[in-house]
């Protein structure tokens, strides 16, 4: 597991928390539970918020830009120059799928700055 810039610690225990729930409905209340999608894949447009709310489990530089086509604030709307990466909340999910069980939250909750990103 490397870990990423875009930490999201929040969103980490938001999944361990559910996640660990959901175990305890299966086993203890005998819930048959079929499956469990994560909201949302990526950062994305929020028609309440617009661009501003954060969180999903890839970040995404919207490469914020001019778009001439635009009907209002057309120099701040994404662009094509737009670029994702994984946080942190990516890599736990992960980590649970590939061991197939519940995991210790506390690896994927540090953040790192990119002068010590490996």
């Amino acid at each position: 597991y490397q870990r990423r810039v875009h930490g999201d610690a929040q969103r980490v225990m938001f999944y361990a928390n559910y996640t660990s729930e959901m175990q305890k409905a299966i086993y203890e209340d005998g819930v048959n539970v079929k499956g469990y999608t994560a909201w949302s894949l990526m950062d994305n447009f929020e028609w309440a918020k617009g661009y501003v709310e954060r969180f999903g489990v890839t970040f995404n530089d919207y490469g914020f830009g001019y778009d001439p086509n635009a009907p209002m604030n057309q120099y701040s709307q994404p662009t094509v120059h737009q670029k994702r990466s994984v946080k942190n909340s990516f890599h736990y999910l992960s980590a649970v799928l590939q061991a197939n069980q519940l995991l210790d939250p506390k690896p994927f909750l540090e953040q790192l700055d990119e002068s010590s990103e490996a």
